[in-house]
């Protein structure tokens, strides 16, 4: 495993499942996957949006995100996760369980 890698595993492990923000969304982390490009082969930080339909997404690992966990007051903070999760449709993503087994 790569030094890059296990950075980020590190980072993802520590802020998966939190809201976190990305530029200038708001977000649920997820996990991360590995674009397996030859040429261009990256990282990316897999996100779930707000909303009822719950899209997915995904950031380069190059970019950075702001985690809001232990940055807000907590009261704040569990508003937020209880608005993230009245708005959500379960759904479930199985390249994230597959990350987080490696």
């Amino acid at each position: 495993m790569d030094d890059n890698l296990k950075l980020i595993k590190k980072e993802i492990l520590k802020y998966q499942d939190t809201l976190v923000i990305f530029f200038d969304e708001v977000v649920m982390l997820r996990g991360w996957m590995e674009d397996t490009n030859p040429e261009w082969g990256d990282y990316f930080y897999i996100y779930e949006e707000f909303g009822p339909l719950s899209k997915y997404g995904a950031y380069s690992c190059v970019g950075n995100f702001i985690p809001l966990k232990d940055q807000l007051k907590s009261k704040d903070y569990k508003e937020l996760i209880r608005l993230f999760e009245l708005n959500r449709m379960p759904q479930f993503l199985k390249e994230i369980e597959y990350n987080r087994e490696k």
